[in-house]
């Protein structure tokens, strides 16, 4: 990288001075570029003035649903069906996935059979019990015997109700159905796939009450609880919300994390999308500001201005604050007394930029 600068400004040098060697009267010797500033008509001067700023960090956040119900099976076995469209509208209760497989199947026919038995067994105690009903009128048996079979019928009745229990129960666990009306998205497994118990098979979501919830950048700034946000649109717009929330755990990367909610947001955002923006920390008033064509960026990106010493400029690294409308709040590195180049800062920066590069001979 160093010796491609100096290549550079090699090249930079050779051609600045054939210039100047043409355009010196008489064959007079030029002076160097790096001893040269730039034409006098390049450079425009002004003071720092005061001015308000307001506090801002920045963040950086993914669209998320208020509401969301996880889709999970609660017995295993095979997806035989995926009966919702993905990212589609289901309305609540609609069966979403439908399952199948060995075990299943083993367990349906088990209590197919069952019913059907206990089916015969009562019918032939309803046999029993009107065969005795008429020896009783006959005075052929006793209201004991009568009574034992009631009960031994009743007693098979419980049973085939439990086992129809038992197969409704099997019936609604070979589905799963949406909790609740919304959107069915991120699903997780195809037809065909086995599935266990509590699994996570795909999520429903309420896609029209939304929260951003964003990491912010820097240090924690303080109380954020009720600040306007602004939050900026993949299309380039921006719309405003409020933090809701601040999280109690900062993310792994230590920055803070809050939510972000408003009626914007949800008309104009979806589930899963990214976005940036910032949050209004405050207003910084009389702070030291320069137009923002005062500062330009090195090759290290770091920040300066040029101020006016005698008959000259002199490079200063400054720390900067907010922008706002073409403004830039200079946190430390300048005086209010201080003369800056507010045009012609590059034109300043690329003659430094040949005097730290020049090329070895």
């Amino acid at each position: 990288m160093e010796t491609k600068r100096r290549v550079h400004a090699g090249v930079l040098a050779v051609v600045a001075a054939a210039t100047l060697r043409c355009g010196a009267p008489g064959g007079e010797a030029p002076r160097s570029p790096a001893a040269q500033a730039p034409p006098a008509a390049t450079i425009a001067t002004a003071r720092p003035e005061t001015r308000s700023f307001a506090r801002k960090v920045s963040w950086i956040g993914s669209v998320r649903a208020i509401a969301s119900v996880d889709l999970v099976p609660t017995v295993a076995g095979r997806v035989e069906e995926v009966v919702a469209a993905d990212e589609r509208p289901v309305r609540a209760g609609a069966v979403v996935f439908r399952l199948g497989g060995e075990r299943i199947a083993s367990e349906r026919a088990s209590l197919k059979a069952r019913v059907e038995a206990l089916e015969t067994e009562l019918s032939a105690a309803d046999a029993s019990v009107g065969r005795l009903e008429r020896q009783l009128a006959a005075r052929l048996t006793t209201k004991e015997r009568l009574g034992e079979a009631e009960q031994a019928r009743a007693g098979i009745r419980g049973r085939l109700l439990e086992a129809h229990a038992a197969e409704d129960a099997l019936e609604s666990q070979v589905v799963v159905t949406a909790p609740m009306a919304g959107l069915f998205t991120d699903r997780r497994v195809s037809a065909g796939q086995s599935v266990e118990p509590g699994e996570r098979l795909g999520t429903i979501l309420d896609p029209s009450h939304l929260r951003v919830e964003a990491t912010l950048s820097g240090p924690p700034p303080g109380e954020l609880r009720g600040s306007r946000a602004t939050v900026r649109l993949p299309d380039g717009r921006e719309v405003d919300g409020i933090v809701r929330r601040v999280e109690a755990r900062a993310s792994a990367a230590g920055a803070t994390v809050v939510w972000i909610e408003g009626p914007a947001i949800d008309a104009s955002l979806r589930p899963g999308e990214t976005v940036s923006g910032t949050v209004a920390l405050g207003l910084a008033e009389r702070a030291l500001a320069v137009p923002a064509t005062a500062v330009v960026y090195d090759e290290n990106d770091e920040a300066v201005v040029f101020v006016r010493e005698g008959a000259g400029f002199a490079r200063r690294g400054v720390r900067t604050g907010a922008t706002e409308a073409g403004w830039v709040e200079i946190v430390s590195g300048l005086a209010a007394g201080d003369v800056v180049a507010s045009r012609g800062a590059y034109e300043l920066l690329h003659r430094d930029f040949d005097l730290q590069y020049t090329p070895e001979d």
